[in-house]
């Protein structure tokens, strides 16, 4: 009787281990299917913002690229307007001579 007793003892304990084992296994899975996800999730995150600084590093190259242009472009617009402004002021000038002279001129004959 009393081996039977152990018998059923050490059956059940067998099978509370074994489910404990299997729990333990099922755990570990479910662990490591977690930190596969959270790598995957971590690398998708890496991408993500690998992509988004790839991003922003072309849209500054751009704006630069832009802003050189503009400068070059209002520069050259910028020379246009001084060299007519300087020929005016040359037309201006010669006028101013030729009057002088005139005047001068003018003023010998009296």
């Amino acid at each position: 009787k009393n081996e039977l007793e152990r018998s059923k003892a050490r059956t059940l304990l067998d099978r509370k281990v074994g489910a404990w084992l299997g729990k333990a296994k099922k755990l570990r899975g479910e662990l490591g299917t977690r930190e596969r996800a959270q790598a995957d999730i971590d690398a998708d995150i890496k991408a993500k913002i690998s992509q988004m600084q790839t991003h922003c590093d072309d849209q500054i190259k751009e704006l630069q690229e832009h802003e050189e242009s503009q400068k070059h472009r209002l520069t050259a617009h910028y020379e246009e307007l001084l060299r007519k402004k300087q020929e005016e002021i040359e037309a201006v000038r010669t006028k101013l001579i030729d009057a002088q002279q005139q005047l001068h001129d003018r003023t010998e004959d009296t």
